[in-house]
């Protein structure tokens, strides 16, 4: 990880007291967290009352933008949208040259990746998305700078990585998950034209929407971390992305047709008719499994070998093959 971003001062007091807090402090300490696809960390502020001051986090890009994520995205997100999404997020704080600077959330349970997700977890999580889903249900016209799914541009980039990196990869995908391959192999050349029903209805999605991304907090309500690539289109990218991410395969196979039901029924309760959501989950599923072979070079190779078995395992389960264009 690069070194701590020096945060201006009196800028850092100009903002907090912007967002209500109190602007005067005695110094700042960072600690680093992570790096990601940003370099992160934990900022806090040093007074005489330091409970009067939140636990900030500091986000800043660490390399060149995948694909549809522009650095600047998740800035925008937290600037124009985050205020009034309707679930738990962080706030933000201010924006220092490349650096995103937004409040830290106490409380959350750390999420377990290999284990997954407990039961009323993945509940919990349908639940909120569908929240955000019905919110904006088809009514995005304000949220242009977000990429669309119905964007022939974006798909055709996603085409050309997808291309690249399965024909890099294709024997290590292979060893990963043989039933997916006959899977990749079609998708080269008509990724694009395949995914384009993911584009109606369309709606807000946050498009990482993994248990890590949405953690339960101590009250007992899921969390909606990380809007670095939030997304316009079909509300099966995001419950894809949940249930084939977050648990294991067998997990995920026990769990899936009541979370997706769960989700359905949520938007049901709020007015709102998802014409054909097992169709589009399947879709959502191509999708992820896609996802994660394009950035099978950003990320690593081996990093990412849990992960596609399980997004590749789930593709397979639903018979993807047969909606290749």
């Amino acid at each position: 990880m690069d070194a701590a971003p020096t945060l201006d001062a009196s800028w850092l007091a100009m903002q907090l007291r912007r967002c209500g807090y109190p602007a005067a402090f005695e110094a700042i300490e960072y600690e680093a967290i992570g790096r990601f696809s940003t370099d992160v960390w934990r900022l806090r502020v040093i007074s005489d009352s330091p409970d009067a001051h939140p636990s900030l986090i500091v986000k800043r890009p660490y390399q060149a933008s995948r694909t549809g994520e522009p650095a600047a995205l998740e800035s925008m997100f937290y600037q124009r949208v985050s205020h009034a999404l309707p679930v738990p997020a962080p706030s933000f704080v201010g924006l220092y040259q490349d650096c995103l600077v937004i409040t830290e959330l106490l409380g959350l349970q750390p999420f377990d990746f290999l284990a997954g997700a407990q039961a009323h977890h993945g509940s919990l999580a349908m639940e909120g998305l569908a929240a955000i889903h019905a919110s904006r249900w088809n009514e995005v016209s304000d949220l242009e700078w977000i990429p669309n799914l119905g964007d022939p541009e974006l798909r055709r980039a996603w085409q050309a990585d997808f291309d690249m990196h399965w024909k890099r990869n294709r024997s290590g995908f292979h060893e990963l998950c043989p039933r997916f391959t006959p899977i990749g192999d079609a998708l080269v050349g008509r990724l694009a034209n395949t995914l384009e029903p993911l584009a109606h209805p369309q709606t807000l999605l946050h498009g990482d929407a993994h248990g890590e991304n949405l953690p339960v907090s101590s009250d007992g309500r899921v969390v909606f971390l990380d809007w670095q690539s939030p997304r316009i289109g079909n509300p099966g990218f995001d419950t894809a992305v949940f249930t084939s991410m977050s648990y294991p395969v067998e997990a995920r196979r026990r769990e899936e047709e009541a979370l997706l039901e769960r989700h359905v029924e949520s938007l049901k309760a709020r007015g709102l008719d998802w014409p054909d959501p097992w169709m589009d989950y399947r879709r959502g599923l191509l999708r992820r499994a896609a996802r994660i072979v394009e950035i099978s070079g950003d990320s690593g190779f081996s990093s990412l070998s849990f992960v596609f078995q399980r997004c590749a395992s789930a593709a397979a389960d639903h018979r993807v093959l047969d909606l290749i264009l």
